[in-house]
């Protein structure tokens, strides 16, 4: 999942839904950064994939997906207004 210019940086909260909803047997999520300016380093994007990923959803795209190996991988924006961040511009 990543946040684009019309979709904000993540709040903590979202993470804790990400990890409630792993807890309930849901494949493990990550939230990845697009600005290229991420508040917590872990939401850098980390292989091929998730780079691809965040290429494709900045370019417009709604989804990006890809079969590996052994897995099937999915992302999608998460919209986000950033209430909780505001020393960033809102979207308009």
């Amino acid at each position: 999942m990543a946040s684009s210019p019309a979709c904000r940086p993540p709040s903590p909260e979202g993470k804790i839904v990400l990890r409630e909803v792993a807890a309930k047997g849901w494949p493990e999520s990550r939230i990845l950064n697009t600005t290229g300016r991420p508040l917590n380093p872990e939401n850098t994007a980390h292989d091929k994939f998730e780079r691809d990923a965040v290429k494709a959803l900045m370019s417009g795209k709604k989804s990006f997906e890809r079969v590996e190996a052994d897995a099937y991988r999915y992302a999608v924006p998460i919209p986000h207004r950033g209430q909780d961040l505001p020393h960033l511009p809102r979207p308009q």
